[in-house]
């Protein structure tokens, strides 16, 4: 019976994401993530048809981060300049 993960997209995804981090983009390869993520490389390729699509889910993930921080902050910031005016 194959294991369960939960969540191992996600985990896929920011496991490249620290590996890019790490060691740059060039040294990133499937067979390191599903590695690093106790999986086998065809594991990946059932998340992912290509290392394109691979890469496309990183970006993707890192840019929602990325827009749901600029996101608070300006909130934050709408709501201390309502606070001022009061």
């Amino acid at each position: 019976m194959p294991k369960i993960i939960e969540n191992l997209r996600e985990k896929l995804v920011l496991e490249a994401r620290h590996q890019v981090e790490e060691l740059g983009y060039g040294a990133l390869t499937i067979r390191s993530v599903a590695a690093a993520c106790g999986v086998g490389v065809g594991t990946v390729y059932n998340y992912f048809p290509s290392k394109e699509a691979f890469i496309y889910g990183c970006y993707e993930s890192y840019t929602s981060t990325f827009a749901k921080g600029v996101g608070e902050a300006l909130a934050t910031k709408y709501v201390e300049m309502l606070n001022g005016l009061q």
